[in-house]
């Protein structure tokens, strides 16, 4: 994976306040899946368990064509391998962050899809400009 994008955002219930840093990488380690972006929670500031396992972008979108609007983050949880019940609702958060999804009728606990298009169209320019960050967690790890 190459990171493209470190960003922080807040919480569903605290958005103002950034407490949680998330990843998006391409992946081009073949052929196959070459281009394919990737969304991983990184750092939670405030405590809270989640999985820092990678979410591929497809399946983001494959699950917000497939869900009724609007839906609450309880939809996301098929999206990760673990089962820490944070997962979703700050997957939530970063969608929201990265303009993916809405709030629907600014209810905190409902959403729509917003503008993935637009976020395709902003991650096809880094890939394209070639300037990739260092994995934190990596090193961190090391």
């Amino acid at each position: 994976m190459k990171i493209l994008l470190t960003s922080e955002c807040g919480k569903v219930s605290a958005p103002d306040v950034p407490t949680l840093t998330y990843d998006i990488a391409v992946d081009d380690s073949s052929a196959k899946e070459k281009n394919k972006l990737y969304i991983r929670l990184n750092r939670n500031d405030t405590g809270g368990l989640f999985s820092q396992e990678w979410i591929a972008f497809d399946a983001i979108k494959k699950t917000l064509e497939t869900v009724p609007m609007p839906f609450s983050s309880v939809a996301l949880k098929k999206l990760f391998s673990t089962s820490s019940a944070n997962n979703s609702g700050y997957l939530v958060a970063v969608l929201r962050n990265e303009d993916i999804i809405c709030s629907h009728d600014n209810r905190v606990r409902k959403n729509i899809t917003s503008n993935p298009k637009s976020f395709e169209q902003r991650m096809a320019k880094l890939i394209k400009a070639g300037k990739y960050l260092p994995d934190t967690l990596v090193a961190e790890k090391a």
